[in-house]
């Protein structure tokens, strides 16, 4: 059985205006796995990025522009923004560059329409940490 670490990080989406969409994080210490990568979303509003074998990233409140565009997604991009900074991405993002990720990779998406499988008492101290009490 599988011993996770659950992590709460600074987070963003970026839309294509395509259909594809990209979530940036800032990522915990560790690397990806990109084989086995993936990206939950319950159906509702909360989603999670299984970044490796120990390692969940939870993904609260998506609004409905984002959950619109997942519902019609088999994968989506993961950047990894080591020193997160929206200032950084939106002048590259304006300027038609590529911010400096430290890493990028494909998880594929999996809709459940079921609550997310993090235990209650992380699924608290996670909510709590992005102050969603």
């Amino acid at each position: 059985m599988f011993s996770y670490q659950y992590f709460a990080v600074r987070h963003d989406y970026i839309d294509n205006g395509a259909g594809d969409l990209m979530v940036l994080v800032e990522p915990p210490a560790g690397e990806a796995q990109d084989d086995d990568v993936r990206f939950i979303f319950d159906g509702i509003a909360d989603a999670m990025l299984i970044r490796n074998n120990d390692q969940i990233i939870y993904l609260p409140c998506l609004n409905e522009a984002v959950i619109k565009i997942i519902r019609n997604c088999k994968d989506i991009l993961v950047a990894e923004m080591q020193d997160y900074d929206l200032q950084i991405i939106s002048d590259s993002i304006k300027k038609k560059t590529m911010p400096d990720f430290s890493d990028y990779y494909t998880a594929q998406v999996i809709i459940t329409n079921n609550p997310l499988e993090i235990p209650k008492e992380k699924l608290y101290e996670l909510r709590a940490i992005y102050g969603l009490g």
